[in-house]
């Protein structure tokens, strides 16, 4: 169950999530099984033939530490062992000393390193005894730039250079996701249309396997530009070729630009695994724990226990799958109710029919698992629960979920929302945590005010290398001057401060405050808030009696995300179709997209199950799928007799939180010190 250790996702794991898809087809997932199972069977076939480019065994495979994770999801290391591959590393600013006469780079295209690669290379063949072979595998495709540099270092002639887009790869039984990081950053910021030519070319790929989707619909400028690339890209290939005549499984595709709700990543998240993603960051299905919170095992004495363990949370662990989108206000009652299930199984006979009559499917289920490791999970996620809870009742962590909502509501003025920054800038908060409350800001309030005066303190308490962090921010338009308005007199309260208590009185005011915030809060916020009903009463998010959620602002505690209202009126349009919503969200940047590629000949069969695939191109969040799901559930929930109900697929960029996405928009250089061979990096 775990694997204690203080490094990052480990190489390879030790079973692909593919290998699952024969089971979820069993268990009614249907065609979405279908797609990941293509999906990751495609990944697999590319990255071997990208091994087998160098003939015979003696082989090492050199990744970047950024691909281990994603690689780890669709094929198992023994399968590499089968192909040559004796030894897998990590790619690192040290000396590559392994014996191994064929060198296989698999990196992500960028300067930093084709550097380390070369300088690797250039290492090695000083060794006069020694004659390897090279190949780099560029991800996702070779650059001129890479290879200008390479060639700059002098080793470009010593190799063979290849590509390879791993496209979309399966992350949960619902989820396939590119795992670009940085994917808002390079076309916001960079104005780099390369990661949206990547979504056009995968969702192509699903095409392929599922035949050509009806209806396109979105919002935002980046899921224009995917969708007019699908079209040029369905030219080339040559429409006049094309089977019109079969069945799309796909009934219609919605595509959704991070840029439209940048709102959202801002907040903090209160679903379970959201929750747990703001504060432990989870890592392609691993998160590192406390080693306090890891179940005791047998034989290990107390201070033995590691400082951090890392723990697979994805959906081989049954009951992370049934408590991730659940609200972290609300974990006691399956927590409580899995507890009973497992004490039962102990006065369990399989022999006793009385038993067999009134066993449940969830008992049976529960029956054919590992016990012990069942009851481990449960120590694991009640640990876990705890310490959620504690977080909960933490002063300074509820004044911030309080700050939030009343900015959401514009119930609090843009002085005080500017004072609870000040404050968090005094206790030297980790620098994206912050922003993401000062992006929260000018998003809502129509930009900051003495902006000039924050880019100085943050940078006087972070370091002037956060320098390009900022500009890239404000490039990307969260981090952006107020332009006019009432003129309002900001105090840097972060100096002033010099003690504990003045904190608290600063805290109490923003708590008290309730002024006239609306007339500072952004018309265009305010039209949104009210047209998409994204701010609801916090009652009302709960049905009372059956103790469930019942409107989708659950997942934020009062707040709908900007993007499941989209997808909302996407699925279910009003009169005048889907074209008829390009004014009600002309507030949010970008155009609407509609576009038809063929008839959709299943629209009228009200007994088959629609299959929608949403595609969130910059990054989606934990909560916001958690969201999705009960948006399906309830529609599920109240079809029709007879109806075949709702089924979703969720493609993305990268799943991800607010730290993720401050990040990637920091490009901070790395200062490197080398002592020993050895890399160090502030």
């Amino acid at each position: 169950l775990l694997t204690h250790s203080t490094a990052a996702t480990p190489l390879l794991s030790s079973r692909p999530l593919s290998a699952q898809c024969e089971d979820e087809r069993m268990s009614g997932m249907g065609y979405v099984s279908v797609i990941q199972e293509a999906l990751a069977a495609n990944t697999k076939r590319q990255l071997l033939e990208v091994i087998d480019t160098l003939e015979g065994a003696n082989k090492c495979l050199v990744i970047d530490p950024t691909l281990s994770g994603p690689l780890g999801l669709v094929i198992d290391l023994s399968i590499l062992k089968d192909h040559g591959v004796e030894k897998t590393c990590h790619l690192r600013y040290e000396p590559l000393d392994v014996p191994n006469r064929r060198i296989i780079y698999l990196a992500r295209a960028n300067v930093s390193n084709m550097k380390m690669i070369a300088e690797q290379i250039r290492q090695q063949m000083t060794q006069a005894h020694k004659r390897n072979e090279y190949f780099i595998c560029m991800v996702p495709h070779r650059t001129a730039m890479c290879e200008r540099i390479l060639e700059e270092e002098g080793v470009y002639d010593d190799m063979n250079v290849g590509d390879l887009d791993l496209g979309f790869i399966p992350v949960q039984r619902d989820v396939v996701s590119m795992e670009v990081p940085g994917a808002f950053h390079e076309y916001k910021c960079e104005q780099d249309k390369s990661v949206l030519y990547m979504v056009a070319k995968g969702l192509m790929e699903m095409q392929i396997y599922g035949g050509i989707i009806p209806e396109i619909k979105g919002k935002g400028t980046a899921a224009k530009n995917v969708a007019d690339m699908m079209v040029k890209l369905r030219k080339e290939l040559g429409e006049d070729g094309e089977d019109n005549t079969k069945e799309s499984e796909i009934s219609e595709l919605i595509l959704i630009d991070r840029e439209v709700d940048l709102v959202t990543p801002m907040l903090t998240q209160l679903t379970y695994s959201g929750l747990i993603d703001d504060i432990f960051s989870i890592k392609n299905g691993f998160v590192n724990l406390p080693g306090r919170m890891a179940p005791k095992q047998e034989g290990r004495m107390q201070m033995d226990t590691p400082a951090f363990v890392k723990v697979p949370l994805n959906d081989k662990d049954m009951l992370f799958a049934q408590l991730r989108d659940e609200s972290v206000y609300k974990l006691e009652h399956p927590l409580a109710h899995r507890e009973k299930l497992l004490s039962a199984t102990a006065f369990s006979d399989p022999n006793d029919m009385f038993q067999a009559q009134v066993k449940s499917p969830e008992m049976e289920d529960l029956l054919k698992m590992d016990i012990n490791e069942e009851k481990k999970r449960l120590q694991l996620h009640t640990a876990i629960s705890v310490e959620l809870k504690k977080l909960l009742v933490d002063t300074t962590f509820s004044r911030r979920l309080e700050v939030e909502r009343a900015i959401l509501r514009g119930s609090l003025s843009g002085e005080s929302a500017m004072e609870c920054i000040d404050e968090m800038l005094f206790r030297k908060l980790p620098f994206s945590k912050v922003m993401r409350m000062i992006c929260l800001v000018s998003l809502l309030y129509g930009g900051i005010r003495k902006q000039d005066h924050y880019k100085n303190e943050l940078l006087q308490v972070y370091g002037y290398e956060y320098m390009f962090a900022i500009s890239s921010l404000e490039r990307a338009g969260l981090f952006r001057k107020a332009g006019g308005g009432v003129a309002a007199t900001l105090s840097g309260m972060a100096s002033s401060m010099a003690t504990a208590t003045h904190i608290d009185k600063a805290l109490d005011k923003v708590h008290i405050t309730n002024t006239s915030g609306k007339s500072h809060a952004s018309q265009d916020w305010e039209l949104v808030r009210k047209r998409l009903n994204v701010t609801i009463e916090t009652e009302k998010t709960r049905d009372a009696e059956e103790d469930r959620p019942k409107d989708l602002s659950f997942a934020y505690f009062g707040y709908a995300p900007i993007t499941l209202r989209i997808i909302e009126q996407a699925l279910f349009p009003p009169a005048g179709g889907w074209a008829s919503m390009a004014d009600p969200l002309k507030p949010l940047p970008g155009p609407l997209v509609s576009l038809s590629q063929r008839p959709d000949t299943s629209k009228d069969d009200k007994t088959k199950k629609r299959l929608v695939l949403i595609v969130f191109i910059g990054g989606v969040t934990r909560s916001e799928l958690a969201a999705l799901r009960f948006l399906k559930e309830q529609t599920n929930k109240y079809k029709g007799e007879g109806e075949g109900g709702l089924e979703v697929v969720v493609g993305t960029t990268k799943v991800l939180n607010g730290d993720d996405l401050v990040q990637s928009l920091s490009e901070r250089p790395k200062n490197r010190i080398r002592e020993g061979g050895k890399e160090q990096g502030r």
